[in-house]
């Protein structure tokens, strides 16, 4: 039952309690209609109060689920803001970590530079001491070619001075 038919209910008593009490002398017959009348009167009556607790438990759940529906549209909000903020964060640790990929990509450039660089030092110094130590072994059969020479021109004077004795 709803809250207008609880008012017309409500009105229709009303009328009736008045026509009642103003009606003039009763029969027999009118004091039966009366009575049907004030049981149908306590009938609705009794409706009339349990449809006003009805819209009274209804009224509390309407205010419980507008309540739930608040909390949850907070809850909805906290998560939009815990959302957007770690989208946020993931933008900015995208952005370091594409920074950092491209750091270790000029290092690693620059390591390579270096490594063909230290490479080319090597073979230049490997190509130079190669020529150093072949100039150097040169040498040293020229000066042991000049020294054997040079005893061979000792001996062939000791034996020289030998025979002049």
């Amino acid at each position: 039952m709803s809250i207008c038919d609880a008012v017309v209910i409500s009105r229709c008593l009303h009328d009736l309690q008045t026509r009642l009490h103003s009606s003039v002398p009763r029969s027999s017959e009118t004091e039966e209609v009366v009575e049907a009348l004030q049981d149908e009167n306590r009938s609705l009556k009794s409706q009339l109060e349990e449809a006003k607790r009805g819209v009274s438990r209804l009224t509390k759940e309407k205010d419980e689920l507008a309540r739930r529906l608040e909390e949850r549209d907070l809850e909805r909000e906290a998560l939009r803001r815990g959302k957007s903020e770690l989208e946020e964060q993931k933008r900015l640790l995208d952005r370091a970590l594409e920074k950092i990929s491209k750091e270790m990509e000029m290092m690693m450039e620059d390591s390579r530079q270096s490594v063909t660089s230290l490479h080319t030092q090597l073979d230049d110094f490997r190509e130079r001491s190669r020529k150093e130590l072949l100039e150097a072994q040169r040498n040293s059969k020229d000066r042991l070619a000049e020294l054997q020479r040079a005893q061979s021109n000792l001996k062939a004077q000791q034996d020289e001075v030998s025979s002049l004795d």
